[in-house]
């Protein structure tokens, strides 16, 4: 692949990363959930990197964005559909926004595909289990 990269992502030019990684950085700054959403989304556009977009995930989470992370994490897996770290995340926001099935689908999915004992492995398994303590709300 290009730039000695083991994905077809690696045809980006470099200068498309640091200005994803630039959007990423800024996003820092957000004060609310709409800012946050209005600087991470030029990320969904175009080709944006895998990491980047499991960052901005994981960045909406943190912030309470479970619908932009969601978005943000489902574009990470359609461009890799093994990645373990895309299927927590959605696993993750799924919980956040009260989808328990979806939520246990994708964790389950998050602990079939990481190596047993990573941390993507065990923080899929804790979600699973605080999922299992909970009384079923699916809707």
């Amino acid at each position: 692949y290009g730039l000695d990269t083991p994905s077809p992502r690696g045809w980006l030019l470099p200068l498309d990363e640091v200005l994803q990684r630039l959007i990423l950085a800024r996003s820092g700054l957000a004060q609310s959930v709409a800012e946050l959403d209005a600087s991470l989304r030029p990320l969904l556009s175009g080709g944006c990197t895998v990491p980047v977009l499991l960052q901005a995930a994981e960045r909406a989470l943190g912030m309470g964005a479970a619908a932009l992370a969601t978005e943000m994490a489902w574009r990470a897996f359609d461009f890799e559909p093994e990645s373990a770290q895309a299927r927590l995340l959605l696993g993750r926001a799924q919980l956040e926004l009260g989808e328990d099935q979806a939520a246990r689908i994708h964790l389950g999915h998050a602990l079939r595909l990481a190596p047993q004992g990573s941390p993507v492995a065990q923080h899929a398994e804790e979600q699973m289990q605080a999922l299992s303590s909970r009384p079923t709300t699916d809707r």
